[in-house]
């Protein structure tokens, strides 16, 4: 019974690129794609771990605040109105921001705390970006890929590796909406 399994599970559609010369072929080229769009983007951590613009460090606030209340935060976070902010009568941020980004982050923060791992909320916001593009290059691929075949998959996940636009809006510190808003289209 689990030899039939295990050949189901190699016959599938996304293992089978890992048959044959061309698909380790592929594979490489794919993984090489893979940490070059990476490594463009974590250039500015050469100055540090740090958030750029404004518009990351309100999302850096919104995390902040679901990860010091622990899951009971996911909740809280609609009911919280921020009285340091649009002075003098406060924010309601559960009616005014988008919940996505911050869910998402503290979700990952939570669950890797679970498994034991320590991580400082800034570095998890600084890095979030990046390891976005990395699926947003391999959900190019995969679409590409169907659509096109594996030359057309390659060309897919590299022109958005190396596109400019996206680049400015996956570049780590910039922890906005766009970084997990791409990959989710």
């Amino acid at each position: 019974m689990s030899g039939e399994l295990m050949a189901k599970i190699f016959e599938s559609k996304p293992l089978k690129i890992l048959r044959g010369r061309r698909g380790v072929v592929e594979a490489f080229l794919l993984t090489s794609i893979i940490l070059l769009g990476f490594a463009i983007r974590i250039l500015p951590l050469r100055w540090g771990v740090y958030l750029m613009e404004f518009d990351p460090w309100m999302q850096f606030k919104e995390l902040n605040y679901i990860i010091e209340r622990g899951w009971k935060g996911f909740i809280d976070f609609f009911s919280w109105h921020d009285y340091s902010s649009w002075y003098p009568h406060g924010r309601n941020v559960g009616r005014t921001a988008f919940p996505g980004l911050p869910f998402m982050a503290a979700f990952i923060y939570h669950i890797l705390h679970g498994l034991g791992l320590e991580i400082n909320a800034l570095e998890l916001a600084a890095f979030f970006p990046p390891a976005m593009a990395i699926l947003s290059i391999v959900f190019a691929y995969l679409l590409g890929r169907e659509l096109g075949g594996g030359h057309a998959g390659l060309l897919s996940a590299f022109f958005l590796a190396i596109s400019t636009a996206h680049i400015e809006r996956s570049l780590f510190g910039w922890f906005d909406d766009e970084c997990i808003g791409i990959p989710l289209l």
